[in-house]
């Protein structure tokens, strides 16, 4: 961390957070990093300063420099000049543009704080790009992916306003206004390891006609308001095992919503 931040520090740890507020700190705190380190700027001054000292580094060691520094999550935006020189000195960059989403602090730092495992499944921030029509997510692992708007479809609730994104629920949820879609809805999309990861984890908890249902359900990227003459409360009754199996009518207007034959919803 580039500046003393109590709350911070106790959130993630004192013993594997240190203060780096002179240019000696930011020195000897380089000799225990490596290229997973993670930086954590508060202040745009601050993450400049941190590039200075970096670069007069390297200038005056006058050896090539390792391939990162580690990554960096800046909390207020960095200005532009320095922009690719901080892409250039760490590995993962986070937060630099004015137009980063952020979660809450509070949040953000119990995310930081979780397992990698935990981290890697929930988004810390992102970019909305509109002329692009795209969304640049941030993983809990600082990786990043980018998914298109149009897999944020209207729901029977809501229509997404894509002006008005934000994140929320500790990086389990998108919100757009008033239009809200789950983290595990976007991963399942793109990601061919959490779908191998989630087919596993839930395969191994529960059998059935309701959990095939919410797999499916949630392959397709739909929510339970999303079952015309169905209504939310049955869906989720049936999904918790409430309901052994619905009878033929709501079944089959079940299978209508998530095309396939209501015989095959339960291979899921």
């Amino acid at each position: 961390m580039l500046d003393t931040e109590n709350q911070l520090l106790d959130q993630l740890g004192r013993n594997y957070a240190v203060v780096c507020d002179t240019r000696e700190s930011v020195l000897k705190a380089l000799e225990r990093t490596d290229a997973n380190s993670l930086w954590i700027s508060r202040r745009s001054e601050k993450t400049v300063e941190l590039a200075k000292t970096l670069v007069e580094l390297i200038s005056e060691s006058g050896a090539q420099r390792r391939s990162s520094f580690g990554n960096l999550l800046t909390l207020e935006s960095a200005k532009v000049d320095v922009r690719p020189i901080l892409e250039r000195l760490f590995g993962h960059v986070v937060g630099v543009s004015r137009q980063f989403r952020r979660l809450p602090l509070e949040e953000l730092t119990e995310v930081l704080s979780a397992t990698p495992e935990e981290r890697r499944d929930v988004f810390i921030g992102g970019v909305l790009n509109s002329e692009f029509k795209t969304l640049v997510l941030v993983r809990g692992n600082l990786e990043q992916i980018i998914v298109p708007l149009s897999m944020f479809r209207p729901s029977g609730r809501a229509t997404p306003d894509f002006t008005k994104f934000e994140l929320g629920d500790y990086g389990h949820t998108l919100q757009f206004g008033d239009y809200e879609a789950t983290t595990d809805i976007v991963l399942w999309e793109v990601d061919s390891d959490y779908r191998k990861r989630a087919k596993a984890r839930e395969r191994n908890l529960a059998k059935g006609f309701g959990p095939s249902l919410r797999r499916l359900r949630k392959q397709r990227g739909l929510s339970q308001f999303d079952f015309p003459n169905v209504s939310r409360r049955t869906i989720s009754r049936i999904e918790k095992g409430d309901v052994d199996k619905p009878h033929e009518i709501t079944l089959n207007r079940i299978a209508k919503a998530l095309g396939v034959p209501a015989e095959e919803i339960e291979s899921y």
